[in-house]
């Protein structure tokens, strides 16, 4: 199976508040507010990380199993990419 490539779009600007962040759509001018394992994802996907990686550091920094990691980040990336926050590829 081959992985897929996330990336944040170049359309979309962060702003960290403490350990939460709001993200501004540059094109519809909308505002999305992060929890804290929100933003830790965001941030992972701005370093070009695998699923993989994202999940393990979830899992690392909040009490959470692999399995819940997992689906909710499929949840979240799923929404990002709806509202057009994010775009993926097939590497």
């Amino acid at each position: 199976m081959r992985e897929t490539e996330i990336k944040t779009s170049a359309k979309v600007l962060l702003q960290k508040v403490r350990d939460e962040a709001v993200l501004l759509d540059l094109d519809s001018q909308s505002y999305f507010g992060l929890d804290p394992v929100a933003t830790v994802i965001w941030e992972e996907i701005s370093k070009n990380k695998t699923e993989e990686e994202i999940v393990d550091r979830i899992t690392r920094e909040f009490e959470v199993g692999a399995d819940v990691a997992k689906r909710d980040l499929r949840q979240f990336l799923q929404k990002l990419k709806e509202e057009k926050l994010i775009v993926s590829e097939w590497a």
